[in-house]
């Protein structure tokens, strides 16, 4: 179960969000998020796992794309 261990956890995640906003950007990518969680075990091991997990479905989400679109492009060929 994930829980911040005390609010001067709190504070200091805030402090490094205001970190990022002083730095001008306009996004947080997930690489941001890790390092801000890095503070916090528990949330660090979670979103690692979680960033990962995401990846999977992505690559695994272009292959089916990849493998439909060669379908349709063989079937097109094939009707020629």
């Amino acid at each position: 179960s994930l829980h911040f261990e005390t609010p001067v956890t709190v504070v200091i995640f805030a402090k490094d969000l205001e970190a990022f906003a002083h730095a001008k950007r306009s996004t947080v990518s997930a690489e941001d998020v890790k390092l801000l969680a890095r503070r916090s075990r528990a949330l660090s091991n979670h979103i690692q796992n979680k960033s990962e997990e995401l990846a999977q479905e992505q690559r695994e989400s272009r292959k089916k794309s990849t493998v439909k679109r060669k379908s349709r492009e063989t079937e097109e060929e094939s009707r020629e």
